[in-house]
């Protein structure tokens, strides 16, 4: 979180301890709270010719990884609730149609509650992610 962000100044830490005493726990919670990457690297390789070439390529390669994929899960933990509400407009105007406003409050709840998993609708998906409700059909067979 942003205000979280600001208390851990400075922005580097080092931390001296022996093996099997916590540094990489410690580490890695501090980036999970304040929502950074984090990658662990082991370092006692790169001493004898230090940080140069392509290790640190490969280093800043992985970092930049796990920040896009940190990135990926956080938009889509904020966005999960406006797609799901997304999803059940369309398979409701696949089921009742865009003008059965009286009834579609039942329908969503019974769509809630999973009294309409047996239904099968097909979904038209395009390629350019318009969410036109009209390309959602509906199979009434069931």
């Amino acid at each position: 979180p942003e205000d979280f962000k600001n208390e851990v100044i400075p922005k580097n830490i080092l931390m001296i301890g022996p093996t099997g005493c916590g540094k990489t726990e410690i580490a890695r919670r501090i980036s999970l709270l304040s929502e950074a990457p984090f990658v662990k690297v082991e370092a006692t390789k790169f001493t004898e010719v230090g940080f140069h070439g392509r290790d640190v390529d490969h280093i800043i390669r992985d970092l930049v990884e796990m920040a896009i994929k940190l990135v990926k899960k956080l938009q889509g933990e904020r966005l999960r609730p406006q797609a799901a509400t997304h999803a059940e407009e369309r398979l409701l105007a696949a089921m009742i149609g865009t003008n059965a406003a009286e009834s579609k409050q039942q329908w969503l709840e019974s769509l809630r509650n999973g009294e309409l998993d047996d239904r099968e609708i097909d979904v038209d998906v395009p390629a350019d992610g318009d969410s036109n409700p009209s390309s959602v059909q509906s199979d009434q067979s069931n």
